[in-house]
């Protein structure tokens, strides 16, 4: 089952928390000057190397191996255009 939440939602939903968390009223459609950002980080993957710089490959099947490498930290600003969505499983 989808659950899909869009951005008018998950702001009313940052509300109540705060209200509950902290006692403090917070209107976010008049307080908040920009739109919140969410960040995220990026995983970057290259192939997996041999100290001889040669590309490993899976002993069974022969596919490249790959390995991260580095991660970048993202951001995306989370606007009216944005929907927050999971998929959960169950009864």
């Amino acid at each position: 089952m989808e659950i899909k939440l869009c951005q008018y939602e998950v702001l009313e939903a940052i509300e109540e928390y705060i209200k509950k968390k902290y006692d403090f009223d917070l209107d976010c459609y008049n307080q908040l000057e920009e739109y919140p950002t969410i960040s995220y980080l990026k995983r970057i993957y290259a192939p997996k190397k041999h100290k001889n710089g040669k590309v490993m490959k899976h002993p069974d099947y022969g596919y490249e191996l790959i390995e991260v490498v580095k991660t970048e930290q993202k951001y995306i600003s989370f606007g009216e255009d944005c929907d927050l969505s999971f998929y959960i499983t169950g009864e």
